[in-house]
Parts: structure tokens; sequence; C-alpha cells
């Protein structure tokens, strides 16, 4: 969420003066934003929105010609914008307006200004949406107009103010602030919410079955699709026990509403989980499908209730003030149902963006990023939030929370960076807690610790004890860690400070040494073989042993991703190796040898198929199974020596750019419809095809200079192109392809 926030702070700023620049009276800048009515039509017939209304805007201390509005470019467009004794001229794209008064305005004078704006398409980015099914727009995506800032200052964005949503009858609107009416009529339904506190504004609707819930001293509001209306009771129910658990670390819940709401699939942003709003968060309907409560999401998506909603966050390390934080919120409800040390199980492996073994994924294929960076959003969600819960270790709950929700009062309604954070914390912490030197290691560097432990019997002062080598295989972290040494008559636990790249310690132990274990508890963020290896760090592993490594990973990854089953079909030219992974059992063959499980649809793949291989792929076959598909897909990626006159020509037709499904992360895919694409990276030419439909995910991958590739298939339509993505990455590795696909 936060990349798209910060681009459209860029856009809020572009109109600017360039550089450091003094504002001057007549650049825009320097307006507040004191009230905003938005009318909003979103009506799936039109196929698209359209916006009315008017703001309120106070003149700076020096006075002003007038302000600039902003919209993010590519978004909403401006129809028309007026004000009483005022021009309005337009950017080419009608993505901003300048607003210029006869007369100059005076210090806090009030100019009202009204405006028209349409969407240009039905679909814009991530952040608006009109279908059929439903419609929403983020104030992520600055949809209404902001108020043009000074470089380095927030634009004006929030207001207090009223909505009104225009929808069909048949559907139902949440939006930011309290609904104050709604009435139906001639098709129909007008919604009226309003808000006495300054927010940023959003809305989303859809025929939802909706129900309000008293939880204790808490309305909470549910928006479920109909099917799901079942469950409505239990989401209402887990909402305030995870805001109170929230609360005792953050301080009081910031806004006067709960609410969630089901993004419909036909509306949903590519590979969203979950989005929050001040006073209500979005999940997408099939991640609400399950029979229990998916706590990871909600905690986060309520713990940016503070973070991102209330302390506004900016760069530098604006996603750990954000994702970060939100991710180390979910850790914090984890615990309070579960204990401290599920929670720490679940930041080392529990989830696929919040977990250690994700982050060390991410440094391995180079997409790694300092912590103090701006948008450096993958790694916030995973080593940060592990930042944080190392950072709370080391003060003290008392401490650590008491300067969080210090933070929280003195910033809310500011932007905040990491060096707000960051300093909060240092006035605070004693000096045994060594916090600069914490904060140079974890925020100031890429990477985290690859620790490696070797151990041997040995003596101290005549009792057992063991002898513990610890290597560092990067430069040296800082790290005190806890020693365990297992012996048939218990285990005994010993702390040592690790500063070197190599440091030997003799540990005491409650009798002849059998085993050492390092940080038992997972209380530091460290490297572990089952995460994998990492080239140019840790040792490297036989063909053998990597192979085997990517097996266990197929196992993680798909309980992880939640998926039922995943197949997958490693080519290497002629050779074919395919492993399939179900909850109960993993069987793998190649060619010519093993079981192979049932088949899938073949979907848009078909009438390639055919054409490539039409004994194999008559008109009458429409399915497949992974043996099948990868022995296809090593036709086609045959050196073109090897193939036939048809493969030929459907190759030369395969690799004219197509378009595919939205959010493809191996850009074989455009705007909406089904294909296949060249694309290249580092000088590789690379061919993709993804085809996403019901219950079902075919991606393949392949570079037809070398004859390598691979097919995933997953039976899921949500997230199997995300869990492609972090199975191809992986192979890409293990296998010496040129690139890591999915990061063009």
């Amino acid at each position: 969420m936060t990349p798209m926030r910060c681009l459209v702070l860029a856009a809020a700023s572009m109109m600017t003066a360039q550089g450091a620049v003094p504002r001057t009276a007549d650049d825009g800048t320097g307006w507040s934003l004191d009230r905003v009515t938005l009318d909003v039509v979103a009506l799936p017939d039109s196929g698209t929105l359209r916006v009315s209304g008017q703001l309120s805007a106070t003149a700076p201390a020096e006075g002003s010609s007038g302000p600039d509005l902003v919209l993010a470019p590519d978004g909403m467009r401006f129809e028309t914008v007026g004000a009483a004794g005022a021009t309005a001229t337009f950017s080419a794209s009608r993505d901003s307006a300048r607003v210029r008064f006869a007369d100059r305005v005076p210090s806090g004078r009030v100019a009202e200004i009204r405006f028209t704006m349409r969407a240009p398409r039905a679909r814009i980015a991530r952040s608006v949406a009109v279908g059929a099914e439903g419609a929403f727009a983020s104030w992520y995506g600055n949809w209404y107009p902001w108020l043009a800032a000074a470089k380095g200052r927030e634009p004006g964005l929030r207001a207090a103010g009223a909505l009104t949503l225009t929808i069909p009858s048949a559907w139902s609107g949440l939006a930011t602030g309290r609904l104050v009416d709604s009435t139906s009529a001639g098709g129909t339904r007008r919604e009226r919410w309003e808000s006495p506190q300054a927010v940023v504004w959003s809305f989303i609707a859809a025929p939802y079955h909706v129900t309000r819930h008293r939880v204790d001293s808490t309305d909470v509001a549910i928006h479920l699709m109909p099917r799901q209306a079942a469950k409505a009771p239990l989401f209402a129910a887990a909402i305030p026990s995870m805001v109170r658990t929230l609360e005792r670390a953050y301080g009081p819940y910031p806004f006067a509403t709960f609410g969630l709401a089901a993004i419909p699939a036909g509306i949903a942003p590519p590979q969203i989980g979950g989005r929050s709003e001040m006073g209500y968060f979005l999940t997408h309907e099939h991640a609400l499908d399950v029979d229990t409560v998916d706590v990871p999401i909600f905690a986060h998506e309520l713990a940016h209730m503070w973070w991102a909603n209330t302390v506004f966050s900016d760069p530098p390390g604006d996603d750990m003030v954000d994702e970060a934080m939100a991710s180390h919120g979910a850790t914090l409800v984890i615990e309070a149902r579960h204990g401290r040390a599920a929670a720490h199980e679940y930041m080392r492996e529990g989830s696929i963006p919040n977990s250690a073994h994700t982050f060390y994924h991410l440094w391995r294929i180079g997409g790694d990023s300092r912590l103090m960076n701006d948008f450096a959003t993958l790694p916030s969600y995973s080593k940060g939030a592990w930042v944080y819960e190392m950072l709370r270790d080391r003060l003290g709950d008392s401490l650590y929370f008491a300067a969080l929700q210090r933070i929280v009062r003195e910033r809310a309604g500011r932007s905040t960076n990491m060096n707000d954070i960051r300093a909060a914390f240092l006035r605070v912490a004693p000096p045994s807690a060594d916090l600069e030197r914490f904060f140079a290691d974890w925020l100031d560097r890429t990477g985290a610790p690859v620790v490696e432990l070797e151990w041997s019997p040995a003596s101290l002062d005549g009792a057992p004890a063991a002898r513990v080598t610890l290597v560092q295989r990067t430069a040296p972290y800082r790290l005190p860690l806890d020693l365990e040494v297992a012996s048939r008559e218990g285990a005994k636990r010993t702390q040592v400070l690790l500063r070197d790249s190599v440091q030997s310690f003799v540990v005491p132990a409650p009798g002849a040494p059998t085993a050492v274990r390092l940080d038992p508890d997972h209380r530091v963020m460290l490297w572990e073989p089952s995460f994998g290896p990492i080239r140019g760090v840790t040792r490297p592993l036989s063909v053998a042993a990597e192979r085997a490594w990517i097996r266990d990973e197929l196992t993680w990854l798909r309980r992880s991703y939640g998926v039922g089953r995943v197949d997958v079909g490693v080519v290497r030219g002629a050779e074919i190796e395919w492993t399939s992974v179900t909850a109960n059992a993993m069987s793998s063959g190649s060619r010519t040898a093993g079981v192979e499980p049932r088949e899938w649809t073949l979907g848009a793949l078909a009438p390639a198929a055919r054409r490539l291989d039409p004994a194999a792929f008559p008109m009458n076959r429409s399915s497949a199974g992974i043996r099948a598909l990868a022995t296809l897909w090593s036709s086609a990626l045959a050196t073109s020596s090897a193939r036939s006159p048809s493969t030929a020509e459907v190759m030369r037709e395969m690799q004219t750019p197509a378009d595919s499904v939205t959010g493809d992360h191996f850009r074989a895919t455009a705007r909406g419809g089904l294909g296949f694409r060249l694309a290249t990276k580092r000088g590789a030419a690379r061919l993709s095809f993804v085809d996403v439909s019901a219950g079902r995910t075919l991606v393949m991958i392949g570079y037809p200079g070398s004859s390598a590739g691979c097919v995933v298939v997953s039976d899921t339509d949500r997230v199997g192109v995300g869990l492609a993505t972090q199975i191809v990455q992986r192979l890409a590795m293990s296998e010496g392809w040129p690139e890591y696909p999915g990061q063009d």
C-alpha cells in the first residue's frame, strides 16, 4: 500500500517549485483543506465513476493567488473546476488544476472550490474500480482532489465532510465516517456518510449482506457477499478482541467506527490480501471463504488504523512506519491468543510475506534493500517486523509500548518517518540497550545475520561444558544470543554477546553435552539451513541436496498459500522432471516414469497445444497432467533447429505480445485477456504463459535459447500467480536460469 501512497504524494508535489526553491504566493501550495463534500455516482452500466463536489480551502499565512488541485497521474480526470472570482487551467492530462483568483487571497480567508471528475476507464491501478460486482475507491489512489504541497510537505488530503454514494439499489456501501442516511428510489440507492473528524475519504459498494453487531460496547459493521452471510457473527466477534490487544500496545483506537468488507473478486486489485481505510478494512472475498478468522490479515489491517491511518508515514523508511509496524501488530495479536512462542514461530515461517523464511529468499534473489530506504515494502513486512520484536526484547515491554503510545499521541495526524521513530526510542533507551549499534545493524544495511555453529565437549572449572564456535558469514552484527546446551540430565542456557566474525565460548552444561542449540526461543532473526542457500554467503550445496531442498520448499509453499495441490514440471531440454504436492503426499516422476496425478483443465492453452502437438492434443482433449504439460513445454522451448515447421509457426505467434491476466508478475499479461508474451531481462529471452480460471492457475516459464523452463499448476484462482512466482524464483536459482522471473 505504501508505494502507491508515496507515488501520489509525489504527484501532489509535482506542480511545486523544484529543489529547495522557497514557496511563493503564486506557486499554488500552502493552502489547508478544511472540508470536502463528494457526490459519487458508481453505476456499473456506465462503466466508470463520476464525482462532483466542493472543497473549502484556507489561504496560507502570507496569502496566495490560489491553490493547485491534484489527482494521481493516470487516474481520475478533472472535467470542471470553478470558484467565484477565479479562473482554472488544467494540465494536458487533466490530472491537475490551477485555480487563480483575480485578487490575491489574504491569510486565513476560506475559498470554496467546485469540481467535477470522472474515471477514464473502469479500473485505475489498484485503487479505483467499478464493475458489475461492485465499486470502490481508496484514498491511496488520490481519487478526489488534494491540495498541492511544497516539496517535502504533506498535501492537503484530510478534511471533515460528507460523501454521498449513488449506487444500484441492490448494493450497500461502506465509507469513511458514519452512515447518516440511506434511501432507495428508481432502482438506485443514495447513502450519505459524514465525518466531523478530519479524515481521508474512501468507499466500497457491492451487493452485500450487511449486519451490524454489538460486541461489548462496540458496534461492528460486517459487509460480506451473500454466500458468506453465516460467517458475519464470527468475524464481528473477532475484531474487538484484536483491537483491545492493539490498544494495549498503541493506545486508544483512533476512529469512531469498526467495519469489515469483502472486496468482490471481479474488482479486487491483483494479489491483494487486505487494505486498511480509516475506520474499516477490506479483504479479498475469497480470503473470507475459510471457516476461521484469518488472524494475520485482520490484525495487520487493524494495526494500520494507528500506523498510516493515524500516524502518517513518509520517507525515509516509510514502510517501517506502517507496513512493518502493522506486521508486528499481527504478531502481537497472535501472541495474545497463543503465546509468544507461537508468535515467534509465525515470524520464522508462518506466513509468506511476514516471515524470516521469505526474507532470506528475498535477499537471495536480490530483492532486499535497507529498511531506511524509501519504499522498502517487502523487507519491511518480514525483516522490519522482526526489528520491532527484537527492539521490544531489548527495551522490555513497559518501555517499548510506552514509547509507541507516546509517538501515537504526539504524531497523530502528522507525517512521520523512520528517523522520527528511531529518535523517539533513542531518547528513552538506557545505554545497556545499545540502540545506536542495533539500529545501524538492522536499519542501515542490507541482509541479515547468517551464523553457523560448531561445538565440542569441554570442561569449565572441572564441570561439564561445551566449547561453541560461532561464525558470522556476513560483516559482523552485534548480537546477544542464547546458547542452550543439552545433555541426558537436562538443558542449560547461557547468553553470549557475538560481535566478531568468529568467536568461541565455553558454556556450562548440566552433564556431558549431547547437543547445542543457538537462539532456542527464536529471539533474533537468524538464517536457518531450512531457509535455503544464499549464493556467496552460505556454504554451497550439492545438486542433489539443492533439489531435495526445493522439494521441501514446495511443501512449505503449498501449506503457506493454503492450496490443496500444486504440480511442478521442470524442463531441462528433452529431460522432464515433475513433482506433485498435496496435503497428504508428494509424488514425482519423469517423462517416462512415475504415476501421474489427475489432469488439469487445458483452458486457454488448448488452441496452442493442439497446434504444437496435434497427435497428443486432439480437438476432443480438454485436460492434461503435469507430465504432458511439461512435455509440451519442452517441445515449445526446443532450439529452432529442433522445431517442426508447424511448431515454428506457433512459436512466432506465441512470441507476439498479447493481453492476458491482470496482475501477472511475469509480464505475460497486460489488460485482461489471455496469451503468451516474450520478455527479456539481462539479455535472456523468456517466454511466459499465464492462465487463471475458476479453481486453477497455470503458469509456464521458459527460455527458448537454452530450452529450460517449468510449468506450475495449482488448484486456486486467487493466489496461484503469487505461488508460482515463489516457486519459479527458487527454481531459477537451483537450475541456473539467467534471471529471477517476477522481478521485471
